[in-house]
């Protein structure tokens, strides 16, 4: 699951929430991970954000530099959103992943959910450290792979950045 902020002209309505208003999101699994009760969870709701779905690609430059937001272990895309609001406020195309399986809970669009399975215990192991972590490059490797085509035309899309994105290579 990639997510991807940008930097945007004449935004309009009321920002995106700064985590999605998805109950898997704001309670157990992220209580849990973070090992705060379930109901200050409740509160996430007003936390800022300064992005806008939808809003309109800023044409203040030809194209922007690409940057991967990669998360650790038994994090999300979603505790980097900040990051990524402010890098994109600066000029740059953000795409932040989440590695499915390895994140507290990822939420897809269709609003199917998947959980941690990365195990606490055998991610201690080297073998299996290394398994995940080729998922995980493989992911990564996958990401771009697809942004590079998207990029150059290779796969159509209604996906407006394909004409900003800089070069990958």
């Amino acid at each position: 699951m990639v997510q991807i902020w940008y930097p945007a002209q004449n935004t309009k309505g009321n920002p995106a929430p700064f985590i999605a208003d998805e109950p898997m999101l704001k309670e157990e699994p992220l209580s849990k991970t973070l090992g705060l009760p379930a109901i200050i969870m409740n509160y996430l709701k007003y936390i800022p954000s300064h992005s806008y779905e939808g809003a309109e690609i800023s044409t203040e430059s030809g194209s922007y530099p690409l940057v991967l937001l990669n998360h650790g272990y038994k994090s999300s895309r979603i505790y980097h959103t900040s990051h990524a609001e402010n890098l994109a406020s600066h000029g740059y195309i953000v795409a932040s992943i989440d590695h499915t399986y390895s994140t507290f809970a990822t939420v897809f669009p269709d609003g199917h959910t998947t959980t941690m399975k990365t195990d606490e215990y055998q991610i201690r192991e080297t073998d299996y450290r290394n398994k995940v972590g080729k998922v995980w490059t493989d992911d990564v490797k996958f990401i771009l792979d697809q942004l590079e085509q998207i990029h150059s035309g290779q796969i159509p899309t209604l996906f407006i950045l394909r004409r900003y994105i800089r070069p990958l290579r």
